[in-house]
């Protein structure tokens, strides 16, 4: 029996190759694409969920509101929150704490005793409860005993082999970030994942902090020393508006005095570990983040492409099974029973669809590799390569298959035999709305994706093309960085940044402690002298080149200069700290002196006020800046930027390889770090411009199964009017009355899905762009032009398939009858 019913299948391809064609292009491209749609999502899902509880995970955030105003939210916090948690909330089992030594360098002696330096970022101290918190992997040490004493380190597998060769040489050796650190290395863990937003190469035991002259006072007592990341595990189910309602309690008498001094309110809350990846774009966040709203809307868009490829499916089949009217009535007659006709439809469609998903798949193992070029993500296939995957592939195939042949079955059934033995081709109403229906379906999602898609393309062009207020174009910065206890840091420096004006091709030299694009996480307290009020300023180091170099503009007052004693006791703030200061003109901020902290032993005068620059990008509110002069020791400890204008007449290899030698020169075996800063300036918006262009890629994909789609009912509702068509033509009918007479039939339902389509791209593109502080209008015109669009391809379709019936002899058309 299984052999007649595959002839059967075999025979309909062949007698209707020119619709399969079309249906196995829309089956195979949406089912590809929305698998590997399936496996990105999944894969970003997955962050932070590798742990054994992490859905009892929770980073603890702190937000300061003003005047009823939300002022910040920012990812971290003092390290005093996770043990008060610990002591005092019901329900925390334990807390672990992050502390960031970025711009650090690792300093190794070899067996020469020669002193190797890796710079490194991703240095973080640790509380011994770490490992016991967060699963990643140990290859050496327990993790209920690590980083429990002071200088004590764990490396990563990648770090330990690249500084001492091997996992085993590195256990038990030691490593100094500084005259006053040497570390003992305790143990070795896996390269972290992945799918964790945590980076980190190297901790250090948190126990050092409480020891060590610059942390130990302020691990104590300082509740505005906010550069932690704090985590705690709770052990019990609880909603967490119910537990940040407690915190609030439990906090308050710490955070008055902090309240008092803002003339604001300083409030605690946490949020699950496992959404921080995709939902979490606060201040003081590490670098790996995703976007929740773009893989949501990925997920739609892939959910919509199933959509679309089933309802064609079913249409394009039904329509073929339409035809085969003579054949079920023949097969009625020779005494096939309505059993054997079911199983025949519903056979039929399971080869159909088992043919073209093994299809995609094949295609998709083909380009797997290469399409992390369109997503910007390399996902294992392996988030594929699961039984979930496979139970769902089956599950949806054999349910499909069940859906058409069941539909089917029914269609051509419910005529009579005698109707059914003269080749009657109407089944009636019911497969009329249903076309109509398909047909409102592809128009709307076409039309939708299209606006969607263009006003995402618009707003990425405005953050990406509205000026900054700061010249990135043409400049090079190079990190400097800093050993804690190093005097002689400032000299060198300075010695360097003077040697690289004599560079030919080097235009300008300037010297910060940040470069614009980052985000400056030195932040603290200030206001003028007699104020109340204090309000959050973010803290820059400059010296007197720096305003010149990026072009920034001196609005009030003026910039530093070479006269170094007022400079160490001067500030420059921008516009926004003005106004926050309670100054409408920025004239007036001039001479003013401001309380570094709200300390009135550590006053600074202000010499002038510097025009906003969006230093985070036009993603963000500018924020208010204080720039300090740089080589005052007593405010600035971190790492420098040199940042250098290029001539551009001068070829970039020369200058790398000449500002190679020099470095060699001044810094010895230090690898040189270099930043494009128009590249990094850019990278801001990486992710915004990788979801356009995903947007972009996956709607045309979408656009495509639609036209597909639209192709096979217009074709098949075409051809079933061949008979009218004859009839129109023998009775006088131009094939211009003819093309109206068949367009007219679609307008109506092309109009109301428009209709429909303007009405959801609006609602959406309302609540996404309420995320960006700059954005454009929507412009009224792009959802008439994505209208005319999908418009002009129906009507070409149409025109295209009543040419080709209205072109033929009526006399073929109507031999029949």
């Amino acid at each position: 029996m299984f052999a007649t019913y595959f002839r059967f299948f075999l025979r309909l391809i062949s007698n209707n190759i020119y619709y399969y064609v079309l249906t196995w292009i829309g089956l195979v491209t949406a089912i590809a694409t929305s698998t590997y749609i399936f496996g990105y999502t999944r894969f970003e899902n997955s962050f932070d969920k590798l742990h054994f509880r992490s859905d009892d995970l929770y980073r603890v955030h702190f937000t300061i509101h003003k005047d009823g105003t939300l002022e910040s939210v920012n990812a971290n916090s003092t390290p005093l929150i996770g043990p008060l948690l610990f002591n005092e909330l019901e329900g925390v089992e334990d807390f672990s704490r992050l502390y960031p030594r970025s711009g650090s360098t690792v300093q190794v002696f070899n067996e020469n005793e020669e002193i190797l330096i890796y710079p490194e970022d991703k240095i973080y101290h640790a509380d011994s409860s770490f490992f016991r918190m967060f699963n990643y992997p140990l290859l050496s040490g327990n993790k209920n005993e690590i980083l429990q004493e002071p200088f004590r380190a764990l490396l990563s597998r990648s770090f330990a082999i690249k500084t001492f060769g091997s996992i085993q040489s590195a256990i038990g050796k030691t490593f100094k970030l500084s005259e006053e650190e040497t570390y003992t290395i305790e143990g070795i863990f896996e390269d972290l994942p992945m799918n964790t937003h945590l980076e980190f190469e190297v901790l250090l035991s948190f126990s050092t902090l409480e020891i060590l002259d610059w942390t130990r006072e302020s691990i104590r007592t300082d509740w505005g020393w906010y550069s932690h990341y704090n985590f705690i595990l709770l052990n019990e189910s609880r909603s967490t508006e119910s537990i940040n309602e407690e915190i609030l309690t439990i906090t308050k008498p710490h955070t008055k005095t902090i309240d008092e001094r803002i003339n604001g309110s300083l409030t605690y809350s946490i949020f699950p570990v496992k959404d921080i990846y995709l939902e979490s774009d606060l201040f003081g966040e590490m670098d790996r983040k995703g976007n929740g709203f773009i893989v949501r809307f990925m997920g739609i868009i892939a959910v919509l492409i199933l959509v679309l490829v089933t309802i064609n499916y079913l249409g394009m089949t039904a329509s073929i099974s339409l035809n085969r009217i003579k054949e079920t009535g023949l097969r009625k007659v020779l005494g096939s029973d309505r059993k054997n006709l079911l199983m025949s439809f519903i056979l039929e469609s399971f080869l159909h669809l088992t043919f073209t998903f093994l299809l995609a798949i094949c295609l998709l193992l083909v380009i797997w590799n290469h399409l992390p070029v369109v997503t910007g993500k390399v996902i294992p296939i392996s988030i594929l390569i699961t039984f979930d995957f496979a139970i769902i592939a089956i599950l949806s195939i054999t349910l499909l298959s069940l859906l058409c042949g069941i539909y089917h079955y029914l269609l051509v059934t419910k005529l009579n035999l005698v109707s059914a033995l003269k080749g009657a081709d109407s089944p009636g109403k019911s497969s009329y709305l249903f076309r109509k229906s398909i047909l409102f379906i592809q128009y709307l999602s076409g039309v939708s994706l299209l606006i969607l898609t263009m006003v995402v393309y618009q707003q990425v062009n405005l953050l990406t093309e509205t000026d900054p207020g700061f010249d990135h174009k043409n400049t090079l910065a190079i990190k400097l960085r800093r050993t804690r206890g190093d005097d002689q840091y400032f000299r060198k420096i300075d010695n360097f940044s003077k040697a690289l004006t004599n560079i030919s091709g080097i235009q300008q030299v300037a010297l910060s402690s940040h470069i614009p694009s980052e985000e400056i996480s030195w932040t603290s307290g200030g206001k003028i002298v007699g104020q109340s009020t204090t309000v959050k300023f973010h803290f820059y180091a400059i010296n007197e080149r720096f305003v010149n170099l990026y072009d920034m503009e001196i609005i009030a007052g003026s910039g530093y200069s070479e006269n170094i004693p007022r400079n160490q006791r001067s500030i420059i703030i921008n516009e926004r700290g003005a106004r926050l200061l309670g100054f409408e003109n920025s004239s007036d901020a001039v001479s003013k002196t401001f309380l570094h902290g709200g300390r009135t032993e550590d006053p600074y005068i202000i010499i002038g006020v510097v025009k906003d620059h969006y230093q985070r990008g036009h993603k963000y509110q500018v924020d208010p800046m204080v720039f300090h002069y740089l080589p005052d020791h007593s405010i600035y400890t971190g790492s420098t930027y040199a940042s250098l204008k290029m001539d551009t007449s001068v070829p970039l290899t020369q200058l790398l390889d000449r500002l190679k030698e020099l470095w060699s020169t001044h810094f010895g075996g230090l690898a040189i770090e270099f930043s494009d800063v128009d590249q990094k300036y850019l990278e801001q918006y990486k992710d915004d411009q990788r979801a356009s262009e995903l947007l972009t890629f996956f709607t045309v994909i979408a656009i495509m199964v639609a036209i597909f789609g639209l192709i096979g009912i217009i074709a098949f509702t075409t051809k079933q009017r061949v008979k009218e068509i004859g009839i129109r033509k023998v009775l006088g009918a131009s094939l211009n009355q003819i093309l109206f007479h068949l367009s007219k039939s679609y307008l109506f339902i092309m109009c109301l899905a428009i209709l429909f389509a303007w009405f959801i791209s609006y609602f959406i593109l309302e609540t996404w762009l309420q995320q960006y502080p700059q954005r454009v209008g929507i412009d009224y015109m792009i959802f008439l032009l994505a209208a005319i669009l999908i418009l002009f391809i129906s009507i070409g379709i149409i025109i295209f398939q009543s040419l080709k019936s209205g072109m033929k002899n009526p006399t073929e058309a109507l031999r029949a009858d």
